[in-house]
C-alpha cells in the first residue's frame, strides 16, 4: 500500500516536471510574465561627455517605473560611453547574455548605429530617445524606433534660419557629424546656399584655433558647430568668442547636456540649437520636472530628453501589457499607437521614426529657453 502510494507521488512529480519542460520549451522568446521578471536592457552614455543626459535617461526611465507600480520589470543598465566599440559590446550582452527583447537606446548615434547589426540578427527592439542621426532612418531596420526627432527635421528647420547667409560649418569626423553635415549641405542647397567655410575635426580636438583662424578669414556670418559631444560644441563656440569671431551661433541637440555650459561657460549665452523641447505648459510635465527635484535633489540636464525618456518607458510598458514580451509582437504594436505622452502625441512611420517635431531653442542666463518664430 505504502509502495503503490510512493509510485503515485514519483509518477505525479515525473509528470509535473515533464509539462513544466514542455510548457517552457514552447517559446524561448516569449517570457513567463507571471513568473519571471520581465528583463529590459539600455544603453546609453552613462560616463563620458554626453553622462548628464544619459542620467537623465537613465533617472526618468526609474521614475516612470516607480510612478506604474510595477515589480516585474527589471532594467539592466548598460553604459555606451557614447561609443560604437561600447555600445556594439552592450548589445552583444544584452541580447546574447541576458536574452531581452528590448532594449533602450543607445544615446549617441554612433553607439545605436553600431548596435544595429546585433539588434537585427537578434530580432530585438531597439528604442531610443536620444539619437537624432538621419543617417537611422535609412538602416535602422524593422526593428529600430526612436522618439527623438531625426536630424533631418533638425536640418530643415536650421537650413531656413541660415539660408542665404555666409555660413561656416565645422563638423566632427564621426557617423553623427557627417550625416548631419551632408544632410544640412543638401538643404541648404535647396535654397542655393553655398558654405563659406567647411571645416572637419577629429573627435577627442581640444584647440580648434586654426580651424576657426579659416573661420575667421572666410568672413562668415554663422557659425555651426556639428557634433553630439556637448564638450566639443563648448571648446569650438568658446574659443571662437576668444578669438573674436563675431557671428550667430549655433549647436546640435548635444548642447542640451551640462557639460557643454560647463565648457563654454559665458561663451553659452545666446547660442542656438534646433531639438525637441519639454512643453511646460502641460501640468503633467511640471509635475515630473518636480518629481525627479524631489528624488534626486537636483533637476535635470536636459528637461526635454528627461520627458521622452519618461515617455518611452510608459510607451514600453503599454506594448508590453497589450502584447506580451515579445519583441515582433511589440514591433508591429508600436507602429499602430498613438501614444498621448509629456512630449506630445506619438505614432511610428514605417522607419519607426517619430512624429514629434524639433524647436529652435536659445541659451538665456544658462537656460535653454524656446524662441518664438
Amino acid at each position: 500500500m505504502l509502495m503503490n502510494k510512493q509510485k503515485h507521488i514519483l509518477l505525479a512529480t515525473m509528470l509535473t516536471v515533464v509539462v513544466a519542460l514542455v510548457l517552457g520549451g514552447c517559446s524561448t522568446k516569449v517570457a513567463n510574465l507571471s513568473q519571471e521578471k520581465i528583463k529590459l536592457g539600455y544603453v546609453g552614455p552613462l560616463t563620458g561627455d554626453l553622462a548628464s543626459i544619459g542620467n537623465d535617461e537613465k533617472r526618468a526611465i526609474q521614475l516612470a517605473l516607480t510612478a506604474s507600480g510595477r515589480t516585474d520589470i527589471e532594467v539592466i543598465f548598460e553604459d555606451s560611453h557614447c561609443n560604437g566599440q561600447a555600445g556594439s559590446n552592450a548589445a552583444q550582452k544584452l541580447v546574447n547574455v541576458d536574452q531581452v527583447q528590448l532594449i533602450m537606446g543607445a544615446g549617441c548615434s554612433d553607439a545605436t548605429l553600431a548596435m544595429l547589426p546585433i539588434i537585427q540578427q537578434g530580432q530585438v527592439v531597439l528604442f531610443s530617445s536620444l539619437s537624432t542621426s538621419p543617417e537611422l532612418t535609412k538602416v535602422g531596420g524593422e526593428y529600430f524606433f526612436r522618439n527623438a526627432p531625426s536630424d533631418d527635421k533638425a536640418t530643415e528647420v536650421l537650413a531656413k534660419l541660415i539660408k542665404n547667409k555666409k555660413i561656416a560649418l565645422v563638423s566632427e569626423n564621426n557617423d553623427f557629424g557627417q550625416a548631419f553635415l551632408n544632410d544640412l549641405k543638401v538643404k541648404l542647397a535647396e535654397f542655393d546656399t553655398t558654405p563659406v567655410a567647411d571645416e572637419i575635426f577629429n573627435t577627442g580636438t581640444t584647440d580648434y584655433k586654426t580651424i576657426l583662424q579659416k573661420v575667421k578669414e572666410s568672413k562668415a556670418e554663422v557659425l555651426a558647430v556639428i557634433s553630439n559631444s556637448p564638450v566639443s560644441n563648448g571648446l569650438v563656440i568658446k574659443q571662437a568668442k576668444e578669438l573674436g569671431l563675431e557671428m550667430a551661433y549655433y549647436g546640435t541637440d548635444s548642447i542640451a547636456g551640462s557639460e557643454f555650459s560647463d565648457t563654454a561657460q559665458d561663451a553659452a549665452e545666446g547660442v542656438y540649437a534646433i531639438l525637441v523641447a519639454a512643453n511646460t505648459a502641460d501640468d503633467r510635465v511640471n509635475k515630473l520636472l518636480q518629481l525627479y527635484e524631489n528624488t534626486y535633489l537636483e533637476g535635470p540636464a536636459s528637461d526635454a530628453y528627461t520627458v521622452l525618456s519618461y515617455d518611452r518607458m510608459n510607451i514600453v510598458l503599454k506594448a508590453i501589457d497589450a502584447v506580451g514580451y515579445d519583441a515582433e509582437a511589440i514591433r508591429n504594436y508600436l507602429h499602430t499607437i498613438n501614444y498621448d505622452g509629456l512630449a506630445g502625441y506619438t505614432s511610428f512611420d514605417e522607419n519607426g521614426d517619430s512624429s514629434i517635431l524639433p524647436l529652435v531653442l536659445r541659451f538665456e542666463d544658462g537656460e535653454l529657453v524656446p524662441v518664438q518664430q
